[in-house]
């Protein structure tokens, strides 16, 4: 307990200081926690006269995708568009902060270690993690180092799948980046050799979050845009 007796605040309010360290053993305390925020408005539902929060979906989702048949312990800040959720297996709370976005229904949120659990302000999307499919890559480009070459015109490369790893083909690779979501994502690319030769790469991506019909941004939908006024 703390010997220091409480200042007065110009506003005639006790303050206490509380050493870091108390801070820092208490999230050790912690560590089993992390924090979720969403990108879009968390709505309470109407359905047969009877209001059911958001927080039933959350929990059951929650419940399925990371308490593998077991109930999470959850807690909900509605107004900060936040959850705080109780992991208690390191092996899947890794798996969890590892992959960082989520979903629950249509619904977008970014994961983050509690207490690191300041979580940015996710009111819109910067950036985001997705797989892209290279299509008509030239077979000397089938390597590590030229799908990285290929792959930073998307955005940070991440990895390449086995599948890739394999040469399971001789002209399409599978590689994941961190792309700048503020951005159209290229469909195509063309690849310039020192001689004046050009190819061109198609780009697929097998799937990208949802983006509003309202305000453009990734990561929610028009019935959680923050953007809209509500009635």
């Amino acid at each position: 307990m703390s010997t220091t007796p409480p200042s007065i605040s110009q506003e005639g309010i006790p303050r206490v200081m509380i050493p870091d360290e108390v801070f820092e053993r208490g999230a050790l305390q912690h560590k089993d926690f992390v924090v979720g925020r969403f990108f879009g408005r968390i709505l309470i539902r109407t359905f047969q006269g009877y209001q059911i929060p958001a927080f039933k979906t959350i929990q059951n989702v929650l419940n399925y995708l990371w308490g593998k048949g077991n109930k999470l312990e959850i807690n909900m800040n509605q107004p900060a568009r936040s959850v705080i959720v109780r992991i208690p297996s390191d092996y899947i709370r890794e798996k969890v902060l590892k992959k960082r976005i989520w979903y629950v229904d249509t619904s977008m949120f970014h994961v983050a270690q509690w207490p690191d659990g300041e979580v940015a302000d996710t009111s819109s999307l910067e950036a985001i993690t997705i797989w892209a499919h290279l299509i008509g890559v030239p077979f000397d480009l089938m390597t590590n180092e030229g799908l990285g070459w290929i792959a930073d015109a998307l955005g940070n490369p991440k990895e390449m799948d086995d599948w890739t790893k394999n040469l399971s083909s001789l002209s399409v690779a599978h590689v994941k980046v961190e792309a700048d979501a503020t951005k159209p994502f290229p469909t195509v690319l063309e690849l310039f050799r020192q001689s004046g030769a050009v190819f061109r790469v198609e780009v697929q991506y097998p799937w990208l979050t949802p983006t509003c019909s309202h305000c453009k941004e990734l990561g929610h939908i028009l019935k959680d845009c923050l953007k809209i006024k509500r009635q």
